[in-house]
């Protein structure tokens, strides 16, 4: 797919990053990783990098509401020590002083909510609800399940080109 401007934006409407992002990560995306701190550690990407389409569901007992959720989670970088050991938690000083984007970006996942704009027909349909919306603002609730896959995997496919989709359909 040709990422043009206006599928960038489409991207970012359905998008509610977890992290500080760029709009589209490249398969190589993590691989400057380096710590002066720790000249030996490495880094590994695993092959075929993906991203994998979590679909989750919430059925409320009042009104018997369900709202369709997804949730994108990319493959990260893993850091490996010296001695060949994944690293995880505390990683020194100056990964702790590193700025957000550059954690972000050396992290073992990338995770991206799924949204889409409230529309006026549904604060109009449902006030008490939408109470404290405005038109065009996000929510990550979608009522069709359908639709949420068919935007999860548009985002999927402009954010994260050259990677590998997987569903995960975990709802009820």
């Amino acid at each position: 797919m040709e990422i043009k401007n206006d599928n960038i934006q489409y991207a970012r409407d359905h998008s509610l990053d977890q992290g500080q992002y760029p709009d589209v990560f490249p398969l190589d995306f993590g691989n400057d990783f380096h710590l002066n701190e720790h000249p030996g550690w490495k880094f590994q990407i695993r092959e075929p990098r993906k991203v994998k389409i979590e679909i989750t569901s919430f059925i409320g007992t009042c009104w018997e509401a369900v709202h369709y959720y997804a949730k994108l989670i990319a493959d990260g970088i893993h850091i490996i020590d010296d001695e060949g050991y994944c690293v995880g938690g505390y990683i020194g000083e100056e990964y702790r002083n590193l700025p957000r984007e550059l954690k972000d970006k050396w992290s073992s996942s990338y995770d991206i909510e799924i949204a889409r704009g409230v529309t006026e027909e549904e604060i109009k349909n449902d006030p008490h609800r939408w109470e404290f919306y405005h038109p065009g603002e996000k929510t990550n609730g979608f009522e069709n399940k359908e639709e949420l896959l068919e935007v999860a995997r548009k985002v999927a496919e402009i954010r994260f080109p050259g990677w590998e989709i997987v569903v995960d359909d975990c709802t009820i």
